[in-house]
């Protein structure tokens, strides 16, 4: 095994130290210096990335549109010409078909787009052709599908796109139906446009230089125009080995324009579509979305190499700097080596002025203060082992003075508590005397209010029953003449019997002299028929008298019954009358007698009231001054209890501070051993 001197051990630390800064400073450096390239190449990127995307869509938007309006105005440029055709058709002499088919040789120099000019066909199979063709025999102008959809709009229109089998270009009718001006009848003129200038357009665009472009309509489904030439005729559709296609088709269904990003087979497709206006077309560009970002992945690439390149750059000079750094530190290491020994009498050099020099010339004075400090808390150490003696003999004096005034505070604070138990043992009697004169007052106060009462409505009572004894003289009275108005009753119903009984004999005498008078009649013959008459109607009026007696004689009985009755129940009346307004006066005199009971217990249970009254004021005063009495009692035992707590806890301290005094000397004792240690 080595053995190395203690100088190559300190040595070798030092080294291991100045190496181990060395790695903390790369080790933190270089991840910070790589962290804050990547971000900043990766915002960088991510901006350049949003920025030509942007660039990129408005590019393909900007060219697109470019020969979205190239093809427009081609298609108006065809519409405004045969507009002009259709409004000098309108105003031709159709009678004179030579000059009719003169102007229509005239259209076919107009566009290059429909070289053979427009023809004219009318609903009397009559046709008109510039370019020479003569129909056959059996052509039947009305049955062509290009006079079938002019005569459904007196504009030009467009119709469907077909495929010329002799030439292999695609054709384009446009048709409008006319009145002619002159005989007033409806023509139809259409024309045959070859669209290869649109289709030259299109197989020439070039999107983002690696991008293109075609042409679809949207009536047949059909892609018109394609830089592939073997694209061109085919569905939309029906192209299902392309997912590029299937997704554009479904797009357009979904009525979507402008720029979209659509998947397809080999990745994603930057795309713009833009319909053409005057048609049923649709121009449709696109590039994929890889070649768009193409130029900025190699720049990506690019400056992750040079990134790579600039860290290992960076890691070498960082590593070279901090050896030189780390070098002038050596000196202050070898010094805190000492000192951390207990060596205090080494000196440092002069160095440099920089950070290191400032930091060598703090280290120098820290010596030098270290020094002086060690120096003073030698002598304080022997002070303290001094005072730390004389500490423990006074603690020891007032530990025992202490404990003497302890026992005296609560001796007198045990008489204390006795006098404040006794005092609220008095205040509590007192409270309760208090409490039952209160009570007693209450339910007097109460019982005077009750009696009070009392007297009122006995007062009332009597007041009301001397009211009934009126009221019954005034009721005996009323009987009286009730009875004397009966007695006049019964008097006067006497006499109508007998009224009426002599009613009743002048009817039976009255009946007896009709009879006699109706015999007289009879004997009479034939001149005593009218005394017979009048002696029958005197008969029969007596009889009426004597039913009418017999009525009243009936009536007359019940009312003597009734009057009879009466006067019984009068009778009977005026006796109850009489033994009620005995029973009243009775009960008179008793209100009047408990009256002036009542009155006299009122006038007693007030004047008892007023010396309870009396009672419990004296008693309150009792309490608030046994209550006076027991605070000053409890006040003096809180203070002779506060002031035994703090004895006690001068004890305490006492006690405390002789332990601290024992823990002084023996630290003054340490601090001086460990003070020799050190070399000052």
């Amino acid at each position: 095994m080595k053995i190395l001197r203690p100088d190559k051990k300190k040595k070798d630390s030092k080294e291991q130290r100045k190496s181990t800064i060395k790695r903390k400073m790369l080790a933190t450096l270089i991840p910070v210096i790589i962290i804050s390239i990547t971000i900043i190449v990766f915002l960088t990127f991510k901006a350049a990335r949003h920025i030509v995307k942007e660039i990129s869509e408005n590019t393909v938007t900007t060219e697109t549109k470019a020969y979205q309006e190239e093809i427009e105005n081609w298609v108006g440029e065809i519409i405004s010409e045969l507009n002009m055709v259709q409004i000098t058709l309108e105003r031709m002499d159709f009678t004179k078909e030579e000059e009719v088919i003169e102007y229509l040789e005239r259209t076919c120099e107009i566009n290059d787009s429909y070289p053979d000019g427009v023809y004219v066909g009318s609903s009397e199979n009559t046709y008109y052709d510039g370019s020479g063709w003569v129909p056959d025999s059996n052509y039947v102008v009305t049955q062509r599908q290009w006079y079938k959809d002019g005569s459904n709009h007196t504009s030009v229109a467009f119709g469907d796109v077909y495929e010329d089998k002799s030439t292999g270009s695609y054709i384009l009718s446009a048709s409008s139906s006319f009145v002619n001006k002159k005989d007033g009848k409806s023509y139809v003129f259409a024309t045959d446009i070859t669209i290869d200038t649109v289709v030259g357009l299109v197989e020439k665009m070039k999107v983002l230089d690696t991008g293109n472009a075609f042409l679809y309509d949207e009536k047949s489904s059909m892609i018109l125009a394609h830089e592939q030439e073997t694209m061109v005729g085919q569905f939309l559709g029906g192209i299902e080995h392309d997912l590029f296609y299937q997704n554009i088709k479904e797009y357009l269904d979904r009525g979507m324009m402008g720029t979209v990003l659509v998947n397809g087979n080999d990745g994603v497709y930057l795309t713009n579509i833009e319909r053409i206006q005057g048609t049923s077309w649709f121009l449709i560009s696109a590039v994929e979305n890889s070649q768009v970002y193409n130029k900025l992945n190699n720049l990506r690439r690019l400056i992750i190499w040079i990134e790579i390149c600039s860290v290992a750059i960076i890691a070498v000079i960082v590593e070279r700097l901090t050896h030189y750094l780390i070098r002038p530190v050596k000196s202050v290491s070898e010094v805190l080596g000492m000192v951390a020994e207990g060596d205090f009498t080494v000196t440092i050099g002069h160095t440099s002025g920089d950070e290191l020099g400032v930091l060598s010339e703090k280290m120098r004075e820290f010596l030098i203060s270290m020094r002086t400090l060690l120096g003073n808390v030698q002598q304080v150490a022997l002070r303290l082992g001094n005072q730390a003696a004389s500490s423990m003999e006074g603690v020891a004096a007032l530990d025992e003075g202490v404990g003497i005034q302890t026992t005296a505070m609560q001796e007198m604070n045990h008489v204390c508590e006795q006098v404040a138990e006794s005092i609220q043992e008095i205040a509590r009697y007192s409270s309760e005397l208090a409490g039952i004169a209160s009570d007693t007052r209450e339910h007097g106060q109460e019982a005077n209010h009750k009696l009070q009462d009392t007297v009122t409505i006995s007062n009332e009572g009597r007041r009301q029953m001397k009211e009934v004894t009126s009221s019954m003289e005034r009721v005996k009275g009323s009987m009286d003449e009730l009875r004397n108005a009966v007695d006049q009753v019964t008097v006067a119903t006497g006499q109508i019997s007998s009224f009426v009984q002599v009613v009743g004999e002048i009817a039976s005498q009255t009946d007896l002299l009709a009879l006699n008078a109706t015999i007289e009649a009879s004997r009479a013959g034939e001149s005593g028929r009218g005394f017979a008459v009048v002696a029958e109607e005197i008969k029969k009026l007596a009889t009426r008298c004597g039913e009418s007696v017999e009525e009243i004689t009936r009536i007359i009985s019940g009312v003597e019954t009734l009057v009879s009755t009466t006067v019984e129940k009068t009778q009977s009346s005026i006796h109850e009358i009489d033994g009620n307004a005995a029973l009243i006066d009775y009960a008179y005199e008793t209100f009047a007698q408990i009256y002036e009971n009542i009155n006299q217990s009122y006038q007693g249970v007030s004047a008892v009231m007023e010396k309870v009254s009396e009672v419990d004021s004296v008693a309150s005063n009792l309490v608030a001054i046994t209550e006076e009495q027991s605070a000053s009692t409890e006040e003096i035992v809180s203070v002779s209890q506060q002031i035994s707590a703090q004895m006690l806890q001068v004890r305490k301290n006492s006690s405390r501070m002789s332990e601290q005094a024992e823990e002084l000397a023996e630290t003054s004792q340490s601090l001086a051993e460990e003070i020799e240690r050190f070399k000052i």
